[in-house]
C-alpha cells in the first residue's frame, strides 16, 4: 500500500494548481483511479478501514486523544458508517 500510496501522492501534487484555480475535476478523477487500484488490492471493507484509518478526521482525533487505547471495535463505534 506504501508504494501505491506514494505514486498517487506524487500525481495529486500535480493537480494542486488546477485544484487552487477551483477546478477539482483532474483531483477528483485521480482519486477514482487510486480507489480502483486499492480495490485490486483490498477487499471493500478492507479499504474502508483503510480509509478511516488515514481520513484527516481520524488524525485529529489521535491526536486529542493521545495515549488513550481502545480496542478496535471500540474504534468503529466512534466512526460508524452512516
Amino acid at each position: 500500500m506504501k508504494e501505491l500510496d506514494d505514486a498517487f501522492a506524487v500525481k495529486k501534487m500535480k493537480t494542486y494548481k488546477d485544484a487552487w484555480r477551483g477546478n477539482d475535476a483532474s483531483s477528483n478523477a485521480l482519486q477514482a483511479q487510486k480507489d480502483e487500484a486499492m480495490l485490486q488490492i483490498l477487499t471493500p471493507d478492507e479499504k474502508f478501514e483503510y480509509d478511516l484509518r488515514r481520513s484527516d478526521a481520524a488524525r485529529r482525533v489521535a491526536g486529542w486523544i493521545k495515549g488513550f487505547r481502545t480496542e478496535r471495535g471500540q474504534n468503529f463505534g466512534l466512526f460508524s458508517r452512516p
